[in-house]
């Protein structure tokens, strides 16, 4: 995700599978730019490449914003209780550093008490904690905030032994539009004063008369959202969360003719996607975590009946009762434009 606007020109990354350094190097996408990482949980495919991605972010370091030494530079991991000790063990146990001024830090999602208890904390100063976050009022957990957005998390179901994890970011809402034209008219020059107007405060003139905010600024553009979930066969307490989503990322492991199986290890069909898109009136679908079993395209020489990830975005499309549908594929970029998507 491209946390662009008031957070500056940062790139947050949403699991971090075998492979991803790989792919980073292949793209547009630089590691410089990688200033935080989430992840749903605890599974290889989700998990494996942290530690590669950490140290090339770190040592892939903005000269400009960082300067030549690194200092200040920091990548933090935001992940079930046991990630702390994944990445930690790893790093020590690989014989490497962070660069001198650099830092890593890990914040953790409580456990569940119904899951697999973690671990004990690894020793180690290579890696900072950062705490422990639990859920609050709702039953989700607020995991960040920055100048321009506010990360939340919710457990989904996924496998009976592991805690899996939604993430929702939201974006901050901007400063009301001043009308300069109607202010002028209402006897208030451009000045310091529409910074108040901005914020929707109203500004007193010289001669005691009020210039009322509402009348004489716009709303700013209604604040995006985007849906991001790891496996799951059951995301439904997170959607008071996602109600009203932008983008949706849900992952679509199995056709619906296979629902017996994808329940069977804890995960979804593409209808099952396109149903959580409708219930929390999604802007876009976007699919992904697919299954070999359906390729990209249905080759002429694949035996009848064979489904590819086109057959996956239709079934999607016939449960969300939306065309917005895009099976995900290596370097497909969803451009969110400001104000959201229009739902009509």
């Amino acid at each position: 995700l491209n946390a662009t606007g008031r957070d500056a020109c940062h790139t947050w990354l949403f699991d971090c599978g075998e492979g991803t350094t790989r792919q980073l190097m292949a793209s547009r996408v630089s590691h410089a730019d990688i200033d935080k990482i989430f992840v749903t949980h605890l599974h290889g495919d989700h998990l494996w490449g942290l530690p590669g991605v950490v140290m090339s972010c770190l040592y892939e370091t903005d000269l400009e914003r960082y300067g030549p030494d690194g200092a200040g530079r920091e990548v933090c991991v935001y992940g079930p209780e046991g990630v702390y000790d994944y990445l930690a063990t790893t790093l020590a146990a690989s014989r490497v550093v962070p660069p001198f001024g650099a830092k890593i830090r890990v914040v953790e999602l409580a456990a569940s008490s119904k899951k697999r208890a973690p671990r004990r904390r690894a020793e180690t100063r290579l890696v900072e904690h950062g705490g422990v976050l639990r859920e609050g009022a709702g039953g989700f957990v607020s995991v960040l905030e920055t100048a321009g957005h506010v990360v939340e998390a919710g457990r989904i179901e996924h496998r009976p032994d592991v805690d899996t994890w939604g993430f929702v970011v939201t974006e901050k809402p901007g400063l009301r539009n001043v009308d300069k034209a109607a202010a002028t008219r209402a006897g208030l020059a451009p000045g310091p004063a529409y910074q108040d107007l901005q914020k929707g405060l109203d500004v007193a003139l010289d001669d005691g008369s009020i210039v009322k905010a509402a009348d004489v600024t716009r709303p700013p553009p209604s604040p995006r959202k985007v849906v991001l979930l790891g496996d799951t066969s059951d995301p439904s307490a997170i959607e008071p969360l996602a109600e009203g989503a932008d983008v949706v990322v849900h992952e679509a492991t199995m056709a619906d003719r296979d629902e017996g199986l994808a329940r069977r290890f804890g995960h979804s069909t593409a209808g099952d996607a396109g149903a959580f898109a409708r219930r929390v009136d999604a802007g876009v679908l976007v699919l992904t975590h697919f299954s070999p079993r359906y390729p990209r395209t249905a080759h002429a020489a694949a035996p009848p009946g064979t489904l590819s990830a086109r057959h996956l975005e239709d079934q999607a499309r016939a449960a969300f009762g939306s065309e917005r549908v895009l099976a995900a594929f290596d370097f497909c970029a969803v451009p969110v434009p400001r104000g959201g998507f229009d739902r009509g």
